[in-house]
């Protein structure tokens, strides 16, 4: 779910880009896509409000159109993942499809961007409601961050998902952060 606190924290600090890829709508109800900071953080907070339904397909793609050409441009000096789990297939708190091989290429992602900018990464575990595939995700994150291919045969599968407006969404997310970022 959207990590309001953070966003809270960091809202008008133009020193911190914070960017939450969460289901929308859910629980705490703050992470709209038009969320975007304020005062001289304004465009400093990047939201990317994913439909239910929403799997690896769909946060890789998030990721590259998005997050990834924001992170370029923001140059960070550092970069600290909040890799919150409940975004699970097998979690019952969201209705999202992530895998731990979706797992695996978010965090493989983040830390091939930290090592080709030659920044520090600091990942924390967050979220994640289900303690049957928490040991899981945390080895397919960590196997991400170094780099090496986990074994992930005892994942739940993704469901097929009909049509969750993800295209819609993408262009809805990349309208109003074009406002800031070249996306």
């Amino acid at each position: 779910h959207h990590g309001n606190g953070i966003q809270d924290i960091h809202f008008e600090d133009p020193s911190v880009l914070y960017v939450s890829l969460h289901q929308w709508p859910l629980y705490p109800g703050t992470g709209s896509v038009d969320e975007v900071g304020a005062g001289e953080g304004k465009g400093f907070n990047v939201n990317l409000p994913m439909p239910p339904g929403s799997g690896d397909r769909e946060y890789g793609e998030a990721f590259d159109a998005v997050v990834e050409p924001i992170l370029e441009q923001f140059d960070p000096q550092l970069l600290i993942v909040s890799a919150g789990q409940d975004g699970h297939v097998a979690d019952q708190l969201a209705s999202q499809n992530l895998t731990a091989a979706g797992y695996h290429a978010l965090a493989k992602a983040a830390a091939d961007f930290a090592a080709r900018k030659g920044i520090g990464l600091v990942a924390l575990h967050e979220g994640g409601y289900n303690p049957n595939t928490l040991p899981l995700l945390d080895h397919a994150i960590y196997a991400g961050l170094g780099d090496f291919t986990p074994d992930l045969s005892g994942d739940t599968p993704a469901p097929e998902v009909g049509d969750n407006d993800w295209p819609e969404r993408l262009g809805q997310i990349r309208r109003v952060q074009s406002a800031y970022w070249q996306v």
